[in-house]
């Protein structure tokens, strides 16, 4: 490798780290503006408007980077249901969690994501774990749950009667669930084909019951609109072409780590925007999140590496 190649490979990675770092600040700016958002409308009209909004987006980006829209009616239709399961789980839960807990607690509970994928990789396709892996995913779960009861031990008992945080856990699990179908039964489809197929489906469900609420789209207000625009253009159609740019330049591994940043995101925006109370326990539980993930993602590489 000359001098120049490494030059560049070494610009495209700093590139592709501050594409990530903004695309994990998206993300994090969907929980702001979904706090803001749910105190006027629901999590219905959220849902439909991100999707329609963002599906308007790839569906140009897909026509601008001539890719093809003819995969078969089969895959069409399965992507349709898997990612209409996936989307309307996720977004319909994220939108009543957010209503009941801290955009910090939501998000933290967000980056449990590698966790609950691991056990269901290992527990479905017997994907290799090993010991040390599970003490980083541990070590992420406590990380987690230190967030959502604020350090408070007596508070460890009633994480089962909080909704928000029920909500979330269950938004968690049907992503997960929705990401390893996609895995699985959809093979050789562009990315943001499949994409658009899945969040254009999940519109078009939604359709009916936005028209039945009789709601005009000039009764929005402006603030209102701004909350559909970011989520459908920054958190939805943005995050996920940064996030792809990445996964081809740097690897899935070393995209997927910044993912780690979107509750840190969150709370800095929290207080900044929302007035959120700013508590030094949150940086370290933060801190053993992050520390824990990307111990867990370098073991998940050595294993990965072994098995090949």
């Amino acid at each position: 490798m000359t001098l120049n190649s490494r030059t560049v490979n070494v610009s495209q990675m700093k590139k592709s780290y501050l594409y990530m770092l903004f695309a994990a600040l998206c993300w994090a700016g969907a929980f702001i503006a979904g706090k803001i958002g749910v105190a006027d409308v629901s999590g219905l009209e959220m849902s439909f408007y991100r999707f329609a909004i963002a599906a308007l987006a790839l569906l140009t980006y897909c026509f601008v980077k001539g890719l093809s829209f003819d995969i078969g009616w089969k895959n069409i239709l399965i992507i349709s249901a898997i990612g209409s399961f996936g989307m309307l789980g996720y977004h319909l839960l994220f939108f009543r969690s957010i209503a009941l807990i801290s955009v910090l607690e939501s998000s933290s509970i967000n980056t449990l994501a590698p966790v609950l994928s691991a056990i269901a990789g290992y527990l479905l396709f017997r994907e290799p774990l090993n010991f040390k892996a599970v003490l980083y995913l541990l070590a992420a779960a406590f990380g987690v749950i230190t967030i959502i009861i604020r350090w408070n031990i007596t508070s460890l008992l009633q994480i089962g009667q909080s909704a928000g945080t029920l909500y979330m856990l269950a938004a968690m699990l049907i992503w997960v669930i929705y990401s390893i179908l996609i895995r699985r039964f959809v093979k050789g489809i562009p990315a943001a084909v499949s994409s658009f197929f899945s969040i254009a489906s999940a519109a078009v469900i939604l359709f009916p019951f936005i028209l039945l609420k009789g709601i005009s789209p000039a009764e929005y207000t402006v603030n209102i609109w701004f909350v559909y625009l970011f989520m459908g253009i920054f958190s939805t159609f943005l995050g996920y072409t940064l996030q792809q740019d990445s996964i081809m330049k740097i690897g899935i591994a070393r995209t997927n780590f910044f993912i780690n940043f979107v509750p840190v995101f969150s709370m800095i925006l929290g207080v900044l925007i929302l007035g959120d109370e700013f508590r030094l326990m949150n940086i370290i539980s933060l801190l053993i999140v992050f520390s824990a993930l990307l111990g867990y993602m370098r073991e998940k590489e050595k294993l990965r590496s072994a098995s090949v």
